[in-house]
């Protein structure tokens, strides 16, 4: 028998699209996985006792810390994230579920420890591998200077691209200041970038 259930159609939904209600499910699955025993286990394994400064009285303060997979840096255990080696990937329909629930409740293996910035870095060439695009870590470090200032209000955007020798042309609407953040930073993998543009970059 067909399955036709589109929850985001039926009476009383609070979802105005199946992109929707699948981004509810994934937040919910999400929330699951948060106390998933295997991911705490992990945790509780890596984790170790650390100095992190001082109180007022002098006494060295002990946190629970861990060690970054990528960086090999040391950081108190709030500032590291749990991630999956391997992601759990999308979950756009029902044909994904399966899947999806299997890797995001995964192999204790699976799990690292990642610092933000490294987790950052892995979690955009995760995300643009689903859409089959294979961008190197450097790509990836480059991306998070472009996220940074693409997301500039207007008026320091345009000060920030006027420094950078943007012309007046350059700066005059949200698509063209895109296209001259694309090829400064060289993020050939979005829209906006135009491969024969010379890039000017007189400060990165």
């Amino acid at each position: 028998m067909e399955n036709n259930n589109e929850p985001w159609k039926e009476k009383g939904s609070i979802w105005k699209s199946k992109s929707a209600y699948w981004t509810w499910i994934r937040g919910q699955l999400r929330r699951a996985a948060s106390r998933y025993p295997i991911k705490n286990a992990f945790i509780y394994a890596n984790r170790f006792s650390m100095a992190n400064g001082k109180f007022k009285n002098g006494n060295t303060k002990i946190q629970w810390g861990g060690e970054c997979n990528h960086c090999e840096e040391t950081f108190i255990l709030r500032k590291l994230a749990v991630d999956h080696i391997i992601p759990a990937g999308s979950l756009l329909d029902p044909s994904q579920l399966e899947e999806h629930i299997t890797r995001l409740f995964c192999s204790y293996e699976n799990f690292q420890f990642l610092c933000k910035e490294c987790h950052d870095k892995k979690s955009l060439r995760d995300n643009l591998l689903m859409r089959g695009v294979d961008i190197s870590a450097k790509d990836a470090e480059r991306a998070k200077k472009w996220i940074l200032i693409k997301n500039l209000k207007v008026e320091p955007l345009r000060k920030w691209l006027s420094e950078r020798g943007a012309e007046k042309e350059e700066m005059k609407n949200k698509a063209t200041r895109e296209t001259f953040l694309a090829n400064h930073f060289n993020i050939w993998w979005v829209k906006p970038f135009t491969k024969n543009t010379q890039a000017k970059t007189r400060r990165p």
